[in-house]
């Protein structure tokens, strides 16, 4: 909590709304609609943009109270706090789970991945994105090297994923996966030295 403190959550309101107008219209399915849950929902504004768009009734997640009272006051959202395993929802109660750059914020991904697949019905689909784990620990490892001290990442990033990794992740949960990518090139090989 001290570390997701309100200073944590970004500005730029207007364009996380828009994502979630455009992750509404393009992305979740006409028909039929059904329950969205947007695990780290932030102060709700991508989660808001999904409503306008989807038709869908949306659910949100986030570990910050004033995150939640926010997106709950301001915005009028469903959103609950804490972490995703603590707040008991129902076996299958989802069709969608959108968990964007939250994975390799978690004390165990593992059990965290086990709670998405129970709460998401037959047939739903899981929405993961992960940074690049090469990319964002190499400056890391280099200070370790140069140092010869522990570091602690300062994006509070406990876990660094390779796509081997996260693939034995998601097989261990009982997820399938039916598309994979990577995007934001620039950012990564920057990351590496290029």
């Amino acid at each position: 909590n001290e570390f997701y403190s309100p200073h944590y959550y970004g500005s730029d309101w207007y364009k996380h709304e828009g994502q979630g107008r455009a992750f509404g219209s393009a992305m979740l399915p006409r028909t039929p609609k059904g329950r969205f849950l947007d695990v780290g929902c932030s102060l709700g504004f991508f989660l808001d943009g999904v409503r306008q768009t989807s038709g869908w009734q949306v659910y949100g997640v986030e570990i910050s109270p004033e995150a939640v009272s926010f997106a709950r006051k301001s915005l009028g959202l469903d959103v609950r706090c804490g972490n995703l395993e603590s707040l008991d929802y129902a076996d299958s109660f989802f069709d969608y789970l959108h968990v964007n750059n939250v994975l390799e914020h978690v004390t165990d991904p593992l059990a965290f991945l086990k709670e998405c697949r129970r709460i998401l019905c037959p047939g739903g689909r899981l929405y993961l994105s992960v940074p690049n784990g090469l990319a964002e620990s190499a400056g890391l490892l280099r200070y370790y090297k140069l140092e010869k001290e522990p570091v602690r990442a300062r994006n509070g990033h406990l876990f660094f994923f390779s796509q081997t990794g996260l693939q034995i992740l998601l097989q261990k949960s009982r997820f399938m996966i039916v598309y994979s990518r990577t995007y934001g090139i620039r950012r990564g090989l920057r990351a590496l030295g290029y």
